[in-house]
This record gives structure tokens, sequence and C-alpha cells, in this order.
């Protein structure tokens, strides 16, 4: 992940999508650019097009997908709905989630010019969101999971990630994750599940930083107790 910055505004992007640059956009933001700031957002994005929210979202696996004809493809504000997976194959369509502790996982399928925006944090990863994003984005817009770049964005590390009791709190797929002082090593449950569904391992890049120990760039609900978020863009173009 390359820190980036551009009119005053800090960011970063993944290496992993350089090569794509001339029909994707895409920028994992700071602290100091909130989802409101859609004017900033924009700018770093090179578009005129707002980038569009959950209005909440669930730590489940509801996905939105925008087609041609979709009623969510002509908004030119946020969106009044439910979820944590954002999909579409339209351009000019800023994707966008907001995080701080949990991950969001960038896909692009170049083959299909597909993309995707998922919020995962434990909860989500414990219901396997990984996989019904992908098997979304094969049901919805026939990609293959061979073709699809994951960019993870940072999350809670496994130095910061403690649970009270995580053999009782996760479900027994994610009990090999489980480290020392009931850490959970959320960084290798978001690899591994990409690698599991077919996503290869160079499709994949996961910086591993962790935004507990990184205050000056990142929201963290557990070290901060705050409501307020970074977020993360992704766009056709």
């Amino acid at each position: 992940m390359i820190s980036k910055s551009k009119y005053s505004i800090p960011f970063f992007e993944f290496e992993i999508f350089r090569d794509f640059r001339g029909v994707l956009r895409h920028a994992v933001f700071t602290r100091k650019t909130k989802p409101e700031n859609t004017r900033s957002i924009q700018k770093i994005l090179n578009t005129k097009a707002k980038p569009i929210f959950f209005k909440n979202q669930l730590h489940g696996i509801e996905t939105v997908a925008i087609k041609k004809g979709s009623t969510l493809a002509s908004l030119d504000r946020g969106i009044n709905c439910l979820g944590d997976i954002f999909m579409t194959n339209l351009k000019e369509i800023p994707l966008g989630i907001r995080i701080a502790d949990c991950a969001s996982i960038l896909l692009f399928d170049p083959m299909k010019r597909v993309i995707a925006n998922i919020h995962a944090g434990w909860k989500g990863l414990a219901k396997r969101i990984i996989r019904h994003a992908i098997k979304q984005m094969a049901e919805k817009f026939d990609s293959k999971p061979e073709n699809i770049f994951a960019g993870i964005s940072p999350m809670l590390g496994v130095c910061c990630s403690s649970f009270s009791n995580p053999e009782i709190e996760l479900p027994k797929f994610l009990h090999n994750y489980i480290a020392e002082e009931n850490h959970v090593n959320l960084w290798a449950i978001a690899e591994s599940h990409l690698r599991e569904c077919g996503v290869k391992q160079a499709h994949i890049e996961n910086p591993r930083i962790c935004t507990f120990c990184n205050p000056e760039h990142f929201n963290s609900f557990r070290r901060d107790k705050t409501d307020e978020r970074f977020c993360t863009v992704i766009m056709l173009r």
C-alpha cells in the first residue's frame, strides 16, 4: 500500500491495482477525510459522481448490486439502504465503505470489469462474507475468482484484537486463528478466505496495518470509543 497526497489530501493506494489505473480508481482515505467529505473524495477519484455509502452497515452479508437499469445507478447523493457489500459493473459509481477496526476489502475483476467493496469485521468474517461476495460476483456478473484482485484495508491487527473468550465467540472454523492471550488473527482470516474462494495469492495485497496502532492515520473504535470512521472508495472509469 502506497502513501500519497493530492490537493493536500492524504490517502493510500494498493499496489495490486497499479496496472489498472486506466479503468479503475480507488483510495484508502485517512481519518482526515471523513466519509461526509464528498468533495475531497471526488477530487481524489477525479469524478463528478458523489460516493455512495450504506445508511447503516449491519455486520452481515447483505449485498447491493448496482447494474444497468438499477434505480441506485442514477442517485447523486448517498443511498438509504442497509448492507455490507456493494458491487457494480457500471462506470462512475464510487462505492464507499466506512471503517474503524473492521476491514474494507476492495475487489476488482479486470476481465468482466466488475468491482466490489466489502465491510468485513470479525462478525462478517464469521458469516463468511468474503465467500458470499465472490459468489454474488459470479452469479450477478459472471466473474471468476481466479481473475479477481483484492486489496485488504488497514484493520485491527492480531496485536490488538483481543477477545473475552474467542473459542465461544467465534465459530469452530475460525479457531485455528486464535493466537496467544485470546487474540485473533483477523488479517490471516481475510487472506485465507480469499484464497479458499479461488483468488490467487499473487492477486492479494494485505499491508497488515493495524488501525489501533496507527492513530495518526486511522480511526479505531477500540482505541478511541468513537463513532468517527475513515473510508475506502473504489470506482470504475
